[in-house]
């Protein structure tokens, strides 16, 4: 039987009132695909590479809105600010429940990835490569869950720094399981 930890709570907006095209117009956020995964697996089963797997807290919150999109939720019961008890709070991030929230927080972590020297692929939105020297850098997005892989070690280590740098991680280790799979890299052969 589990243990108590910790008590857990989340602020969430209503997103199943907002209407499309008012409240918003885009909600795609491109996700890794699983044939790209395998390709990158196969890459480091053939090099003998190292995949470092972490994890972003609470990604949605980083997301920032478009600068044209305006929305307002009413203050949440048992929180509502003492003498404001009629106003509302306009959103400046995206927060839980917002449907474009996968959307921003996509867009937040590219925005940051391009400015620390990562390049997308053309092909698949969701693979970053930064090269250095020598060195290439391949990293991965699942919503909130990154690989980093590299022909360098301390390349996967500069990588999460950067990360760490601009959003709060959990580093997970090396890999052993993503998107509900396990991973399992030994002898240059991967197992999933």
């Amino acid at each position: 039987m589990g243990k108590f930890t910790k008590y857990k709570a989340r602020l969430v907006i209503k997103g199943f009132l907002q209407r499309e095209g008012l409240d918003y117009t885009e909600i795609f956020a491109s996700v890794l695909r699983l044939n790209t995964l395998r390709l990158i697996l196969c890459l480091v089963a053939k090099h003998s590479w190292n995949v470092r797997q972490m994890d972003v807290v609470t990604a949605f919150l980083n997301g920032v809105m478009d600068a044209d999109t305006e929305i307002y939720m009413m203050q949440p019961p048992n929180f509502v600010v003492p003498g404001l008890e009629n106003k509302v709070c306009k959103l400046v991030k995206a927060i839980y429940g917002l449907k474009q929230a996968p959307r921003c927080w996509y867009l937040t972590l590219h925005k940051f990835l391009v400015e620390v020297g990562f390049v997308r692929c053309v092909k698949e939105a969701c693979l970053y490569i930064k090269r250095v020297g020598e060195s290439v850098v391949l990293l991965t997005v699942y919503v909130d869950d990154i690989t980093v892989t590299s022909n360098h070690d301390a390349d996967i280590e500069m990588a999460y720094d950067l990360l760490k740098s601009k959003f709060k991680m959990t580093d997970l280790g090396l890999l052993n399981s993503i998107l509900g799979i396990q991973v399992d890299i030994k002898n240059k052969v991967v197992t999933m």
